[in-house]
């Protein structure tokens, strides 16, 4: 039944006792406590935006219960009722003005789902190592500090996305990622926390993401590459000043904001990648890699370079030529298609770009502006696909 954004005070009499799911959200006038005994077979309720303050003992005795949404809200504090309902196996409290999570969610055993983000947690309990069957924990934009010290992804052998995005973690101890190698965790969000160094142990993981954007790493370990199945790596804005050789498995690859001059001369060799964003880093020229990357990939989509401070754009590589000179051959022209629809070449100082991007058949979207572009590039013509074009502050004028 679904009574959502309505005007009830309390709640309306059901008739029945076999109601297995209830949506009554958006009703802030709602008062309490319920009569238990009308649903006696709820496993659904949902109580997100009643503007509660706090969690209805009433709802803690619906043992029957198996997801309960009590999210935006201004709960300060988590019943400690709360592990009476151990049927429960989704707990949706994000939203509310909580400090802190109580010992009895480790009563919950049942949870595979527990979503408390937006809160002012500063920690966690030791009894969430009991949550043997949570598959999600989503804790996005809390103060949590510091795991416990007694739990370790050994304790979640189901478990597979971890959110600690935005939190104030400083450091992430290698006891926390024992039994990873036998995890079967595939999202590790732990962007916007002020870590320095990722324990050894993580490399040995089977990730698919890995979000470490904002922190303060100076160093990745060699041990990067044994990250086998990733697909999607973001170490954007942080503190590098160089980076070693990658899995050859990424899809996407974000370093944007470091301060990096050089790539590993394996770099090319990631041959499935997507999405690549260099912007705003510290390269002083047109690497080989780059050229191989733009335009024999046939996988790139997304190119980002914008910010650096290249002011030539050469094309090299013997690779490419070669693969150019192809091209009289029609017979090979449809083996290759570079696949680049979106590529940004702003605020790289440039004062020209090579005849070559005119191969780039797919591009969709182009970005040269804040350059030293004395003219509109001629080849631009040949791109079909093009619908957006930015050749603003350059020094073009009329021929």
């Amino acid at each position: 039944m679904d009574l959502s954004y309505n005007r009830f005070k309390s709640f309306p009499k059901m008739g029945t006792t076999n109601l297995k799911v209830l949506l009554i959200e958006g009703n802030p006038g709602l008062t309490f406590p319920l009569d238990v005994r009308s649903f006696a077979c709820l496993s659904s309720l949902s109580l997100s935006r009643c503007n509660l303050h706090a969690v209805p003992d009433s709802v803690c005795d619906i043992v029957c219960l198996e997801q309960l949404d009590l999210s935006h809200n201004k709960i300060t504090e988590m019943s400690s009722k709360i592990g009476g309902l151990c049927n429960l196996s989704i707990l949706v409290m994000g939203n509310n003005k909580l400090t802190k999570v109580v010992e009895m969610i480790g009563q919950c055993t049942a949870l595979k789902y527990l979503d408390l983000k937006e809160n002012q947690i500063l920690g966690l309990p030791n009894e969430m190592g009991y949550l043997s069957c949570m598959e999600e924990l989503i804790l996005t934009n809390n103060k949590i500090s510091d795991l416990p010290q007694s739990v370790s992804l050994a304790n979640f052998k189901k478990m597979v996305k971890l959110d600690l995005y935005q939190n104030s973690l400083k450091e992430l101890k290698e006891s926390f990622f024992e039994g990873v190698s036998t995890a079967v965790i595939e999202e590790l969000h732990l962007g916007h926390n002020k870590l320095s160094k990722i324990p050894n142990l993580l490399y040995s993981s089977g990730l698919l993401l890995l979000d470490l954007k904002n922190n303060n790493i100076s160093q990745i370990s060699d041990n990067l590459k044994n990250l086998k199945n990733i697909k999607i790596l973001n170490l954007s804005h942080n503190q590098l000043t160089q980076i070693p050789d990658l899995p050859t498995s990424l899809q996407t690859l974000n370093l944007f904001g470091n301060f990096l001059s050089e790539l590993p001369p394996t770099f090319s060799s990631l041959t499935s990648l997507q999405h690549l964003y260099i912007g705003y880093n510290k390269f002083s020229k047109f690497y080989e890699c780059f050229s191989e990357i733009l335009f024999l990939s046939e996988t790139l989509e997304e190119f980002f370079l914008n910010g650096n401070d290249i002011s030539s754009f050469p094309v090299n590589s013997r690779n490419i030529q070669q693969k150019f000179e192809s091209f009289a051959n029609f017979s090979t022209f449809g083996t290759f298609i570079p696949g680049v629809k979106l590529l940004f070449l702003n605020g790289l100082g440039l004062e020209s770009v090579p005849d070559e991007l005119g191969l780039l058949i797919n591009l969709e979207q182009l970005d040269l502006s804040h350059n030293r572009l004395k003219m509109i590039p001629k080849k631009i013509v040949s791109l079909r696909c093009l619908y957006s074009i930015n050749l603003s502050h350059n020094l073009l004028e009329n021929s």
